[in-house]
């Protein structure tokens, strides 16, 4: 690659180590087809010419954020959805250039630099602010759309690359990384057991009193574990739902009946569109009509939960995960149910098939 490559990846071994195992999973591909570098998820290619006219530092930057395009996906066209590439590109680079800085790395004049007003935002987010601030940006790197096969191999190399090197795993990537894991196992059994856990009650009670204490006189309430609970279901209707994914999510919330007492079911677009309550059901759910087709804004679905009394023991929302989040998360625990790969800036994520 350059002179300084070998320097470089002794580098990664010793100072990032998660970025060290993810690169030897990955071909350098040389070619003068590119100005700089770029990936498709597997595979980063690299101009010569670009690449000796680095610093070690900068060459460590460079192969580093390339690297964060595979860990992110930001190739897997199941997470672009359609969206315009060079404006898709352009917000990864401000997403990862963030994280890259903070963790030290250096990058070369003319990368894209996070203004403060994308600070922590996800991509897609970064993304609708540069259609709607109509922002014309020029990226070094160039992404290179992948899907099927190849989106699951680069998922399976980022988990490996964290698996070999626990607690070594820089800023949020862990997180992220954990989603992706979980999006491997059956999507059903997360469901379930986010909701079990959620609504586990413990209750006191004197009939039958606790039995240990007895013996010495003492009468005092037994503790009894069982379930119940309240639940909001909400389904985003915006248009990225279709028929399949509302069949599959209706079905599996008609099961938890032994877990689950009450389910208020909210559909929301841009705005709340209907609500309805549903106790002891089964798959009454699928009969609902719902309502919307607009944009996608998460936050007024959180509004109308927040004026119930009391608070719901859980939140799950059924969504692509592309909208407008509120800025803080609520006090009651939130999954959401995501249609393809997305950033939620809290509570946690399951990838539905």
């Amino acid at each position: 690659m350059n002179r300084n490559l070998d320097s470089v990846l002794a580098r990664f071994a010793f100072d990032q180590p998660f970025f060290a195992t993810l690169i030897a999973m990955t071909d350098l591909v040389e070619t003068s087809a590119f100005y700089t570098l770029a990936t498709d998820g597997l595979r980063i290619y690299y101009n010569p010419e670009f690449t000796e006219k680095l610093t070690a530092d900068e060459l460590m930057g460079v192969l580093a954020h390339e690297l964060m395009h595979i860990v992110y996906l930001h190739c897997d066209n199941s997470r672009r959805k359609g969206r315009d590439s060079q404006v898709w590109n352009a917000a990864g680079d401000f997403a990862i250039n963030q994280e890259l800085k903070g963790w030290g790395f250096k990058l070369p004049a003319g990368c894209l630099c996070m203004p403060k007003k994308f600070g922590g935002k996800t991509t897609e987010t970064i993304y609708d602010e540069l259609i709607e601030l109509q922002m014309k940006c020029q990226c070094q790197d160039k992404l290179i759309s992948a899907c099927g096969d190849d989106a699951r191999e680069a998922e399976g190399r980022v988990i490996t690359a964290a698996a070999k090197n626990p607690g070594r795993v820089p800023g949020d990537l862990d997180r992220w990384i954990k989603r992706i894991k979980e999006s491997r196992v059956p999507w059903e059994r997360l469901l379930r057991k986010f909701l079990s856990d959620a609504t586990r009650r413990e209750e006191e009670s004197f009939l039958p009193p606790n039995r240990r204490h007895l013996w010495d006189g003492r009468y005092q309430p037994s503790v009894r574990t069982g379930r119940g609970g309240r639940i909001v279901a909400a389904i985003d209707t915006s248009g990225s739902i279709n028929q399949k994914n509302l069949d599959a999510f209706a079905t599996e919330l008609g099961g938890l009946v032994d877990i689950v007492d009450e389910v208020h079911v909210v559909s929301c677009d841009a705005k709340v569109q209907a609500e309805t309550t549903l106790k002891g059901f089964k798959s009454e759910i699928m009969k609902l009509n719902f309502k919307g087709g607009g944009g996608t804004d998460f936050r007024p679905v959180f509004d109308a939960v927040a004026k119930k009394k009391p608070p719901p023991d859980a939140l799950v929302y059924l969504t692509d995960g592309l909208g407008r989040f509120p800025k803080t998360a609520p006090r009651f625990p939130v999954l959401w149910c995501l249609t393809g790969p997305a950033e939620i800036p809290w509570g946690r994520g399951i990838l539905l098939p």
